[in-house]
């Protein structure tokens, strides 16, 4: 079991957990790639080759036949990435496996294994001594980073084999309030004939408490009854242009949608993070109590 969590040397403020691990990655063909969709005539694998028509990704530099679970993703149906459905000339941004094939006939050709991605947010409320950590324990399968946020190197603090431990850390810098992606990478699911890659995206959502106490004071923002036994109301003089979201214990996004001037909501027996963004910027946080 693996989690992040945002401290100041003293508080836990957040904690997320995902579930990971370990086994060093290293050395595979993993690459993020932009491009557009395509329809094309599928390769020979034989002399007797059959002719269809297959998915592929046409980028400035090559053309890959895109593939799921290893097999060739069929022109007759519907090309599903990330949850969206594409077109043909859809212009998509995929993580993928590279690898180089051959026809029969000896002519090269180039696939694409889709990676599953999974996309988590984490908040991180701003001042000069917090920081992010992303904790994961790890059993018979890794984790590495694979893409750096922007506006923050992401560190390894720790990879402790003997532990089963991964440890790495965000700090933002002094002047940056925003939103920024850190991309890990993991092998969990792999077998000895098949090794199986999935991504783990993170927006950070960089913001300070200027912002918060702004809002707080501006818009008569009021959470009742909190502690709960199931149901919330979420009353603000002011939504307009607001987004809230609701995130449950481990960080998964559980509810989420435009703020309403009286909003009601359900919940089960739990904790919860409820936050409130004005165009991707936090301007506040609250825990959520539901009792039986």
């Amino acid at each position: 079991m693996g989690y992040c969590k945002l401290h100041n040397m003293r508080n836990l403020i957040l904690i997320l957990a995902i579930f990971f691990s370990y086994n060093l990655i290293n050395g595979q063909d993993i690459i993020q790639t932009s491009g557009r969709v395509k329809l094309i005539g599928n390769p020979c694998l034989d002399e007797t080759c059959l002719p269809g028509i297959v998915w592929s990704l046409e980028t400035d530099t090559a053309s890959y036949i895109l593939t799921e679970n290893h097999d060739w993703i069929w022109g007759d149906n519907p090309l599903i990435i990330y949850g969206i459905e594409h077109f043909e000339n859809d212009s998509i941004n995929i993580y993928g496996q590279f690898s180089i094939k051959q026809e029969w006939d000896g002519e090269k050709f180039y696939e694409l294994e889709v990676l599953n991605k999974e996309q988590r947010d984490t908040i991180i409320v701003k001042n000069s001594t917090l920081t992010l950590e992303f904790v994961f324990e790890i059993f018979e399968c890794g984790i590495n980073v694979f893409k750096h946020p922007e506006n923050q190197s992401i560190s390894q603090l720790d990879y402790n084999i003997g532990l089963d431990t991964a440890i790495y850390t965000y700090k933002p810098k002094l002047d940056f309030v925003g939103i920024d992606t850190v991309v890990f990478l993991t092998d969990c699911g792999s077998t000895p004939d098949n090794m199986y890659f999935e991504i783990i995206e993170y927006l950070i959502q960089v913001t300070d408490f200027t912002k918060i106490n702004n809002f707080m004071n501006d818009n008569n923002f009021q959470i009742f009854p909190n502690p709960s036994t199931g149901f919330i109301n979420i009353m603000s003089n002011n939504h307009k242009g607001l987004d809230f979201r609701i995130y449950n214990s481990i960080g998964q996004t559980i509810n989420q949608g435009k703020l309403k001037q009286d909003l009601q909501l359900d919940l089960k027996q739990g904790i919860y993070i409820l936050t409130i963004l004005d165009k991707y910027q936090l301007v506040y946080r609250q825990k959520i109590v539901i009792n039986e």
